[in-house]
C-alpha cells in the first residue's frame, strides 16, 4: 500500500498548482494515473476546496460528510460525485465497498465527539482499501507563530495529548515525518 502524506499548506505554490494537484500528478507519473480510481473523500465539507482538484479525473467518487447544509454544495462543487451525509466513523465500520484511493481531509485538530486529525480513521480506514490503493492524509508535522495566532485551537492542550499519543512522542508540537510514517 502507498501511503502520501500531503503536508498541510495555507498558500498555493507558484503556477497555481495546490498541493492536492501535485500529489496527483505524483499518482499520474509514478502509478499511471487515477483514471481508473474508485476514490472515497472521508470528508467532504462543501467540496470547494482540494476535491475540485482531482474529482473530474477519477472514475468514482464517494463523499462523506455530516453536515447535512453541506449537501448542496457538494452536488455543485462536484457533480456526479456519489454523496452521503453520514458520520465518517461510523460510516467507515459499516461500509462494505472497497477504495483504490481514500483521501482523508480532516480538521486539523479535535472536533466532534472527541475526535482528533485522523487518528480515529485508524485501523478501520484499512478495511475500505484495496490491497495496491493510495491513502493521502493531510498531516501537519508543525506549526509556526503566525499560525497560532490564527487558529488558536490548533496545537492546544488537548490536541498535543492527541498527538502526544497517536504518535507515542514526547514532542507532539513537532513530529518528524519519518516519524509519522511509522505510525499507527
Amino acid at each position: 500500500m502507498n501511503i502520501i502524506l500531503q503536508f498541510i499548506q495555507f498558500i498555493k505554490v507558484k503556477l497555481g498548482n495546490t498541493p492536492m494537484c501535485q500529489v496527483i500528478k505524483t499518482i499520474n507519473n509514478k502509478w499511471g494515473g487515477v483514471s481508473k480510481f474508485n476514490t472515497l473523500e472521508l470528508f467532504g465539507f462543501d467540496g470547494s476546496f482540494h476535491s475540485r482538484d482531482y474529482f473530474n479525473q477519477v472514475n468514482t467518487l464517494d463523499v462523506w460528510e455530516i453536515d447535512e447544509n453541506c449537501k448542496t454544495r457538494l452536488e455543485k462543487n462536484l457533480p456526479g460525485a456519489n454523496i452521503l451525509i453520514v458520520d465518517t466513523f461510523k460510516q467507515i465500520k459499516v461500509c462494505d465497498k472497497v477504495y483504490d484511493m481514500v483521501i482523508c481531509d480532516n480538521p486539523m485538530s479535535t472536533y466532534g465527539d472527541g475526535y482528533c486529525e485522523h487518528f480515529s480513521i485508524f485501523p478501520d480506514v484499512f478495511n475500505i482499501m484495496k490491497t495496491d490503493s493510495i491513502l493521502i492524509l493531510n498531516i501537519c508535522p508543525r506549526i509556526n507563530e503566525k499560525v497560532k495566532i490564527k487558529y488558536p485551537y490548533i496545537f492546544n492542550d488537548l490536541h498535543l495529548n492527541a498527538r502526544t499519543s497517536f504518535y507515542k512522542s514526547n514532542h507532539p508540537e513537532y513530529i518528524n515525518i519519518d516519524k509519522m510514517k511509522l505510525c499507527p
